[in-house]
């Protein structure tokens, strides 16, 4: 989805909800973003974090029939 200031990427990643979650977390944070809120399971998580003009919400959930773990992002450009 792309609507121009904002837009979203879903895709599937091997390994489970939580170490994926850590990981992407990690790699936000060395990209300069600040984790504004988050919500976590043991099959999924919420993570809102804010950084160079941008506003990412993270989500991750547990996906069996693919034995992985399904990402999202939606991004949004801070005006």
């Amino acid at each position: 989805m792309d609507s121009g200031d904002n837009w979203s990427l879903t895709y599937l990643v091997p390994g489970d909800p939580v170490t994926v979650t850590e990981a992407l977390r990690g790699e936000m944070d060395s990209a300069g973003f600040e984790e504004i809120s988050s919500w976590q399971a043991e099959d999924a998580s919420a993570t809102v974090m804010e950084g160079n003009g941008y506003t990412v919400s993270l989500m991750t959930a547990d996906a069996p029939d693919s034995e992985g773990t399904s990402v999202t992002y939606t991004v949004t450009q801070q005006s």
